[in-house]
């Protein structure tokens, strides 16, 4: 009784296969990985994770996607935002593997048959995200373990902060 439903089902997904076959090939990807399992550290101890795609070129350059059914523009968002730790989670796994720099990061939407990158040179035909917060990689994840460890030390010395909205910012809400 749900036909039609599986029948749209099969067209999205074979339009938008096409469509990141597409992007791969102008990219000029020699090597794709698919549900890559990656381990490494960070300030908190061990750190794991499995890559939806990990597009590779000739020359060695990388790319993580990491592949959304929908939510183009949360992930739009996101990326401007830079709300985008997942992401940069991956890419931190990569350079612990042993990668010689932080790959391209984006997301591929299936519904939509969207490459969103915030690399341009990498996929020349996504759409290209440049992050509010205007700071590389290492800078990112830096960042990040800073802020970690501060709420760690909040959390150590039994407190908690609970944010809601009109929540007013103090010292001890910023990092």
């Amino acid at each position: 009784g749900r036909q039609a439903e599986c029948s749209r089902f099969v067209t999205v997904l074979q339009q938008s296969l096409k469509t990141l076959a597409e992007h791969l090939q102008q990219a000029a990807v020699v090597s794709v990985s698919m549900e890559l399992w990656q381990e490494g550290l960070y300030a908190g101890g061990k750190l794991n994770g499995s890559i939806d795609l990990l597009a590779t070129t000739g020359d060695g350059r990388e790319a993580v996607v990491d592949i959304k059914w929908s939510g183009k523009n949360y992930r739009l968002k996101s990326l401007r935002e830079g709300s985008y730790l997942q992401l940069a989670t991956y890419g931190k796994l990569r350079r612990d593997a042993g990668a010689p720099s932080y790959p391209a990061l984006g997301y591929f939407i299936v519904y939509d048959g969207q490459m969103l990158s915030m690399d341009h040179e990498f996929f020349p035909n996504a759409e290209l995200i440049v992050p509010d917060p205007q700071e590389n990689q290492a800078q990112y994840w830096a960042r990040f373990e800073h802020t970690w460890r501060w709420r760690k030390e909040q959390f150590d010395k039994g407190l908690i902060e609970v944010t809601v909205a009109n929540t007013e910012t103090t010292e001890a809400s910023l990092p």
